[in-house]
Order: structure tokens, then sequence, then C-alpha cells
């Protein structure tokens, strides 16, 4: 068994830095949320196109994306109807031994208070 004086930090500062890490990209997201949305403003006010260019050549573009399909309550219906068939012929697969599963995988979650 290895002895835990051979690492250089405890498991305790290991997760506590991960969460500080965690903590400064989440700022970071919601830093570059709001920078976005700003820069939404002035595509608003007409003070830029949908494309930016700075002068060091760093460029930002508006992107777009197609929306959501949304279905008559038929369609949905007819997708839960074959949604329920379909969970039960996997349940009946897996019962069975007809199905494997992949191996397990692992991974740290770390949360703050």
């Amino acid at each position: 068994m290895t002895s835990v004086e051979n690492f250089p930090n405890s498991p305790e500062l290991l997760v506590k830095l991960i969460n500080d890490a965690q903590t400064i990209i989440k700022f970071q997201q919601d830093h570059i949320a709001n920078l976005k949305a700003e820069l939404d403003q002035h595509l608003h006010l007409r003070t830029i196109t949908d494309k930016v260019i700075t002068k060091e050549g760093v460029t930002a573009v508006r992107c777009s994306r197609q929306g959501k399909w949304h279905y008559t309550d038929r369609a949905n219906e007819m997708a839960a109807e074959f949604k329920a068939e379909l969970d039960a012929l996997m349940a009946m697969e897996r019962e069975d031994g007809l199905a494997s599963q992949g191996p397990c995988t692992y991974f740290w979650m770390v949360k703050g208070k």
C-alpha cells in the first residue's frame, strides 16, 4: 500500500483546490455570458454587425441554431407509446440476459457548500 506522504497534496487540499478552480470557472462563464449579452445589445442598437473583428485579429460571429420542433398531441402520444414499448423490450432483454452492460466508469464530482 502506498503511503500518503508520497503525495504532494492531501486529499482534503485536492478537493479544496478543485472546488476553488470550479468556482473560478463558474465566475468566468457567467462573466462571458454577460459580455455576450452586451454584444447582443450593441447588435440590437446597430452599433455593430453580426461579425466583429478586433485590431488583434480576434473574431466574434453571431451564430444561430434551429429551434426545437413542437409536435401535435397525436405525434407526442405515439412517441410516448413507442418509448414505453421500447423501454419494455429493453427491460426484457436485460432480464433475459440478452443485453450486455459496458464496464463501469468512475469520476470525481466535487461540490461546494
